[in-house]
């Protein structure tokens, strides 16, 4: 898998643009950064993206860079690799987690009553508020119990934030009446606490539509790596300014003619209409390459268009190479992205395929799938 450098860095600086003069972006890199490589995408960022990575006397933007995680496994894993910019574990995790995340400056949710009296000395944590998915956060009632207790204790959480349900579809109006919830929250915390805490709501999506819900921090992921959130959204500007981060492709292990009548495959669900050439690919549903796309997905071999035929395997695939000119064992065959030739795949058109969002297609694909950095 090739993972384009520079794409990610104009994805990025598209929503820094975005996100105005004062918010700050949160580049979620859960999930193996949506499935582009945590690593590689953080060391992009941090090398090039955060503040403390610009030149002496140059212009500066000092607007934070945040790394947001769903784990506590994720966040050390960014400190192992030298990441020193703020973290925030999205994610719920186990008390038994506070102190190690404590220990390396990583901030975390709090989202449960019970564990409030099990924070650590110095902690930083998060308040998530549910004001509509109905997942992690504390009920806008239950905030006067929390304030009180955190009181008590004498903690101080450095931000809160909440997550809009329906970003997607750009006719709901939801949005509105989670953001009127937001605020009735942000009044309670500036009672309690007069310095100022961190506040953010939007995600990709949301930061896409909604100027007035960027706040502090934009959490940017799906938009990040140049995918659309939903298709409902491609035709904004942003959306379509994107560029895809990622390109998926592997090379032809092994080419063979069968005759008409043959089968291929588990179930022998194809049989060759006309004497056909056929290359097998080591990839399969293991490396993330969806069985949906059995008889049905296309890759590219030389800027054409190849179809899958049979059932994906585990391991390998096999892909009808009969209009292409003397095919050979080694050839580079774009499974996703574009080729040489420009011809491409898009992630859209895959999830499409699948009936699914291309959240899924991306974030499915192998991690033990080596990540190579190009420009």
């Amino acid at each position: 898998m090739e993972i384009s450098a520079f794409a990610l860095l104009y994805n990025y600086r598209l929503f820094r643009r975005l996100a105005g003069k004062t918010a700050g972006i949160m580049a979620v890199v859960k999930a193996n950064a949506y499935g582009h490589g945590m690593a590689e995408v953080a060391k992009i960022l941090a090398t090039s993206a955060s503040p403390k990575s610009q030149v002496p006397g140059s212009k500066t933007d000092s607007r934070p860079l945040w790394f947001g995680v769903d784990s506590g496994a994720e966040a050390l894993a960014l400190r192992g690799i030298g990441i020193s910019e703020p973290i925030l574990v999205l994610g719920l995790i186990c008390p038994e987690e506070f102190r190690g995340l404590t220990a390396n400056n990583v901030s975390f949710v709090l989202a449960r009553k019970e564990d409030i009296d099990l924070l650590p000395p110095r902690a930083k944590f998060q308040i998530k508020i549910e004001t509509g998915t109905n997942r992690l956060g504390f009920f806008p009632q239950e905030l006067p119990f929390v304030i009180r207790r955190l009181e008590r204790l004498r903690k101080r959480p450095e931000g809160f934030y909440t997550h809009f349900a329906d970003a997607e579809n750009t006719h709901s109006r939801f949005w509105k009446r989670q953001l009127v919830e937001f605020r009735r929250a942000e009044g309670l915390f500036l009672r309690a606490w007069s310095a100022p805490l961190f506040k953010h709501a939007s995600a990709t999506a949301a930061a896409l539509q909604y100027p007035s819900a960027r706040f502090d921090i934009v959490r940017v992921g799906i938009g990040l790596y140049g995918l659309e959130p939903d298709p409902r959204l491609r035709a904004l500007p942003v959306v379509q300014k994107l560029r895809p981060v990622l390109s998926w492709k592997t090379r032809t292990v092994q080419v063979k003619k069968v005759l008409r009548g043959a089968t291929v495959g588990y179930d022998r669900t194809f049989r060759a209409r006309r004497p056909m050439t056929i290359a097998v690919l080591p990839v399969g549903y293991w490396d993330g390459y969806d069985r949906g796309l059995s008889s049905r997905g296309v890759v590219l071999l030389r800027g054409k268009r190849a179809r899958v035929i049979g059932r994906v395997c585990m391991n390998m695939t096999m892909v009808d190479v009969s209009d292409v000119p003397r095919p050979g064992v080694g050839e580079e065959v774009t499974l996703l992205g574009k080729s040489r030739n420009g011809e491409e795949i898009t992630v859209a058109n895959m999830a499409r395929q699948l009936h699914t969002i291309t959240y899924e297609v991306v974030t499915r694909i192998n991690p033990l799938i080596p990540r190579v950095i190009v420009l």
